[in-house]
């Protein structure tokens, strides 16, 4: 497929150097019309556009300079009926694929072909200050909205990683320890659906970067032996301190994956409480960061409501009493507050 596609567009490449060369030699005007535009979006824009995905690396970069020759062929023909907007297309082609080399080469070879039909067709005048103007201009356009473009594109993939990556790691800790299996995903949509009610009332907080710090929140127990996360006895004090040692083990893989600093705050902090008796810093009030206490009340209404090995799942209402009681020792009270009101829209 490959071979065929490189082949074919070879040939539509020769076809248009040919096509110009016969119009230089026999002087033919151009024989379409409006037409010619849509021609230069057919045959230069849109086949490499749609095919460019399915070829390799070197194929790509001589498909485009074929298809960008067919582009400034067809610009040969249609400047003297379209004008020197025609000029404006293979720059916004060659910014399409976010590659500077492309941007460049189609900006420059433009410039070259406009330089080529006011020597060949000098009965078209151009305005010299408008072109060298809107030329200007249009570059400093382009440029920006390549990186722009290119900008968005890396926080795309930074975000396709990101979202695969947190994946894996929920997938390997829910493995260690059964009875946390979809904790961190209710976490997380407990920690979200909060938050937006406190959006709605004052606060601003960063959702994208609360939906990722809530679904690794524990993701340190990665490097807690198993026998430990699955023992259904009480744990002896030095079995809880290692338990314990979880939000700063993953404290230190959310830095080392370069995650922000309030996802990364958020995993150490998520178990310090109101009155300074949390771990691991005893951190009190608001020491607290506001992403930990929102995570730190989701994280105990979902730890409430779900089987453990050593009890039965609370009702809501009965986690709510739990919580309440527990309203300005362990939560923020302002927080806490809000939770409660939605937790019928959690059930």
């Amino acid at each position: 497929m490959k071979k065929i596609l490189c082949v074919t567009w070879k040939l539509l490449g020769i076809c248009a150097a040919a096509a110009m060369i016969l119009a230089l030699v026999f002087g033919k005007e151009p024989f379409f019309s409006l037409q010619l535009l849509l021609f230069t979006l057919l045959f230069g824009l849109v086949p490499y556009t749609v095919l460019h995905h399915f070829l390799n690396e070197e194929t790509q970069r001589r498909f485009f300079g074929l298809s960008a020759t067919i582009i400034i062929a067809l610009i040969y023909y249609s400047t003297p009926v379209l004008g020197i907007s025609l000029f404006f297309i293979p720059p916004i082609f060659g910014m399409l694929f976010k590659k500077k080399v492309y941007l460049l080469y189609s900006y420059i070879t433009t410039l070259l072909c406009y330089l080529l039909v006011t020597w060949l067709h000098p009965e078209i005048v151009f305005d010299y200050v408008e072109v060298i103007s809107y030329s200007t201009l249009f570059l400093i356009y382009l440029t920006l909205l390549y990186y722009a473009t290119v900008m968005m594109t890396n926080e795309e993939k930074k975000n396709s990683l990101f979202t695969k990556t947190m994946q894996a790691l929920i997938i390997a800790v829910e493995a260690k320890d059964a009875y946390t299996e979809g904790h961190s995903l209710r976490v997380s949509a407990y920690s979200l659906s909060l938050a937006e009610r406190l959006n709605q009332n004052g606060y601003k907080i960063n959702i994208e970067e609360l939906r990722v710090a809530s679904i690794l929140h524990d993701i340190g127990k990665i490097n807690i032996p198993s026998e430990i996360l699955q023992k259904e006895d009480r744990l002896t004090d030095e079995e809880y301190d290692i338990i314990k040692s979880h939000s700063v083990l993953g404290y230190n893989l959310a830095r080392e994956m370069e995650f922000p600093q309030q996802i990364w705050e958020a995993i150490l902090y998520h178990h310090e409480r109101m009155d300074g008796k949390g771990y691991p810093h005893q951190l009190k009030g608001n020491e607290i960061p506001l992403y930990a206490r929102i995570i730190s009340i989701a994280d105990t209404f979902d730890a409430l409501t779900t089987t453990r090995a050593y009890r039965s799942a609370f009702s809501p209402a009965k986690a709510k009493d739990i919580m309440i009681e527990n309203d300005g020792t362990q939560f923020d009270s302002k927080l806490l507050r809000h939770f409660i009101d939605i937790i019928p829209l959690l059930m």
